[in-house]
């Protein structure tokens, strides 16, 4: 769902002169090679673990903001 609402985004912004190819292909890219691996990976470990990773993840977050 979120590559249509993106897609109709990018080329709504496009359609504005608000898009640069080049650096959205320079985060887009690896991106969904992220989303593909974690996909694989969160399917090959124990879902208890994902959740206290992702609260890891969370808890350190929180406190980059809170620090600054």
């Amino acid at each position: 769902a979120i590559v249509i609402i993106a897609t109709a985004a990018t080329l709504t912004q496009g359609a504005y002169g608000n898009v640069r190819l080049g650096d959205g292909l320079l985060v887009g890219l690896p991106a969904v090679g992220g989303v593909l691996a974690g996909t694989w990976l969160q399917q090959r470990i124990d879902p208890r673990t994902v959740r206290l990773l992702f609260a890891g993840l969370l808890t350190l977050s929180a406190v980059k903001l809170a620090i600054g």
